[in-house]
């Protein structure tokens, strides 16, 4: 139910922030946060930007860390609604993600209360460590902490927080029965 409520209220979040933008375009025009394209024409073509970056095929960049740019940039000189719009963008991209990336996830594995996760891997990076959606929420941000947030322990039991440091070799150590490395 926390789960169900906090992607209610990142969905409303998102919502306000693309209306907000949409504003800011301009009423008459049709504009998706959420595409590439329109964002770039807003930010460079009609707010007369400089892309700090360019994409692999020569385009204006407007990733995350394009906009993060250009927001330090404008910071000072730009006009307000420019500055408004890259603070809105950053946010719905937030809201974004852990809509997509983890709340959409817990919600799909999640079965009487509990998680099953079955995404768990050590193929995936190149370093061998185990990785997984759910090893990975956010903790910096507030959104962030609020998923966390919707993690409670059973009746009798405990969440525990854990780093995995060197889990593999140990695991190996443990496996093999090598005294040496145990």
């Amino acid at each position: 139910a926390a789960v169900e409520g906090l992607k209610q209220e990142l969905e409303e979040e998102k919502g306000k922030a693309e209306a907000e933008m949409r504003g800011i375009v301009g009423r008459g025009k049709r504009f998706n946060a959420g595409s590439r394209d329109d964002v770039a024409e807003f930010l460079f073509r009609v707010s007369g930007l400089m892309s700090p970056r360019l994409t692999e095929g020569g385009q204006e960049s407007t990733d995350e860390r394009s906009v993060k740019i250009l927001r330090a940039r404008v910071a000072k000189g730009a006009r307000a609604e420019v500055v408004r719009f890259l603070d809105l963008l950053l946010e719905y991209r937030e809201c974004a993600k852990y809509l997509g990336t983890y709340l959409d996830y817990v919600l799909e594995k999640e079965r009487g209360g509990r998680l099953y996760p079955d995404d768990l891997s050590t193929t995936r990076v190149v370093s061998g460590r185990l990785s997984g959606r759910l090893l990975t929420f956010p903790t910096r941000t507030e959104r962030g902490a609020k998923i966390r947030g919707c993690f409670k322990a059973g009746k009798g039991k405990r969440i525990l927080s854990v780093d995995l440091s060197q889990i593999e070799l140990r695991m190996m150590a443990e496996m093999s029965g090598d005294q040496v490395m145990r």
